[in-house]
């Protein structure tokens, strides 16, 4: 996969390339503005809007299990599915793996240096949106992802 000791966790953007057309792969671009995508995203990314679809209306996370279910399905991200993440800012990929992580979702990854990076290296990039057939998402384990997330929320909330 790449050359990082933690490979399971960072993907460097030859591998991505390499994999842009693989059929278990779903790269992830979390912005708080959808410009940033109409703009220009990697091929193949889906979008997620950070204020819609992440955030609870007072701006604190959504930990809801379903609503991160219907996010996940409307994505086409199953269970088995390999998720890379990524933004504009560099800590939103991070956010994004420690996100999924909290919902249970195995095999997530984040693009080292990110969409920057991704750019700087002359890399291509797509402006139309990503279509996919909605899945029916796993969230099998409803009662330990409940678990995870109240412990998430009461993290969240000490500060």
């Amino acid at each position: 996969m790449s050359q990082y000791t933690h490979s399971n966790i960072l993907v460097d953007t030859q591998w991505l390339f390499e994999h842009l057309n693989h059929c278990n792969i779903r790269l992830i671009q979390a912005d708080m503005n959808p410009q940033t995508y109409s703009t220009g995203h990697i091929p193949g990314a889906m979008f997620w809007n950070i204020t819609t679809d992440l955030l609870l209306p007072d701006y604190r996370i959504n930990f809801d299990p379903v609503a991160w279910q219907k996010l996940l399905e409307k994505s086409g991200i199953t269970d088995n599915t390999t998720v890379i993440t990524y933004g504009d800012f560099p800590g939103t990929g991070a956010w994004l793996f420690w996100l999924f992580k909290v919902f249970g979702h195995s095999d997530v990854r984040v693009l080292n240096g990110g969409y920057q990076k991704w750019l700087s290296e002359g890399r291509p990039v797509a402006i139309e949106s990503g279509f996919l057939t909605p899945t029916e998402s796993g969230l099998t384990q409803l009662s330990q992802v409940r678990a995870r997330c109240s412990r998430a929320r009461r993290q969240t909330t000490r500060r």
